[in-house]
């Protein structure tokens, strides 16, 4: 993750909610952006599942693989 990026996105995708703080420096004393070490999976927080889990995925990665062969 490249936290000094301005030009371009510098981040992740994920399904948990961090937050981040540009503006102050960490517990430790460094300058500059930081998360928080309270983290949280966005499925927990709505009330359900995430969309896509473990089971489902190679059934997804067999249908894109076989679409893609038929091309």
């Amino acid at each position: 993750m490249d936290l000094s990026a301005e030009t371009y996105w510098g981040g992740g995708v994920s399904g948990d909610e961090v937050t981040v703080t540009w503006d102050q420096k960490c517990a430790c004393g460094r300058p500059g952006p930081f998360i928080s070490p309270t983290i949280a999976r966005l499925s927990e927080l709505q009330g359900g599942d995430d969309k896509i889990s473990c089971s489902g995925a190679q059934a997804a990665h067999d249908k894109a693989l076989a679409y893609l062969a038929n091309l």
